[in-house]
């Protein structure tokens, strides 16, 4: 029986796509000033090229992590990319007005859902990425959650010991506790060989074959019933 949930933060939680277009939008607001005359154009379109090049992993021609948030924490790579040739001085202020746009939304459906699991179980984050407690506080979510952890900068899923360390900060044990996530590598698979109950948030219906004892949801208004479904089983 499944009494804690432990979710990904980033791409789970968080849409990064929704915030990057945000962001996008307000820079060509700006334009002429912020960006330089050949990105005023066809600035999305090539800024989304870029991200799905370096950002998104793909296995035997199937996407199977998406990192957008990491363009939150190193944007240079995608910029220059975009901009070459620019001078470095003219890219840190760009990047630096990039970085004082950017910042991702909740998804739509976190809220319902953590309201409705928040009296059944133990809930708790779990992130590769930095800065989880700040985020969910200003997202309004921080008080749903028991144990907020972040291996940033240490050895990060979907290695067992960053499940070790959540486990640890919920009291919760492995067979008890199911891990929702949109990686999957870093979630899935990091879950199933720490020996948690996977489910597999495919927000993008990118219907990937899954390893026994996974499960996939679309939308996290499914995971309530998922969760009572297993308790039965």
């Amino acid at each position: 029986m499944i009494d804690t949930v432990l979710f990904d933060l980033d791409g789970t939680l968080r849409d990064w796509e929704a915030g990057i277009a945000r962001a996008l939008a307000d820079l060509r607001e700006e334009a002429p000033e912020t960006l330089p005359e050949e990105l005023r154009e066809d600035l999305d379109a090539r800024i989304w090229r870029a991200i799905d090049e370096q950002l998104v992993v793909r296995r035997d021609g199937r996407i199977v992590e998406r990192r957008h948030y990491w363009i939150d924490v190193d944007p240079i790579p995608i910029w220059r990319t975009l901009l070459p040739d620019l001078h470095q001085r003219s890219l840190d202020e760009l990047l630096a007005r990039f970085r004082e746009l950017i910042d991702a939304v909740p998804f739509a459906d976190v809220y319902p859902a953590l309201e409705q699991l928040r009296e059944g179980y133990a809930l708790g984050v779990l992130t590769n990425g930095p800065r989880p407690e700040s985020v969910l506080r200003r997202m309004g979510f921080a008080h749903y959650f028991d144990a907020i952890v972040t291996v940033f900068g240490g050895t990060k899923k979907p290695a067992g010991v960053a499940f070790e360390g959540a486990l640890d900060a919920l009291g919760a044990e492995p067979a008890t506790t199911a891990h929702v996530g949109d990686s999957l590598i870093a979630d899935v698979q990091g879950a199933l060989s720490a020996g948690l109950t996977p489910i597999w948030i495919d927000r993008f219906g990118d219907e990937n074959p899954l390893p026994e004892g996974a499960h996939r949801i679309e939308s996290l208004a499914e995971l309530p019933a998922l969760l009572a479904s297993l308790a039965e089983g």
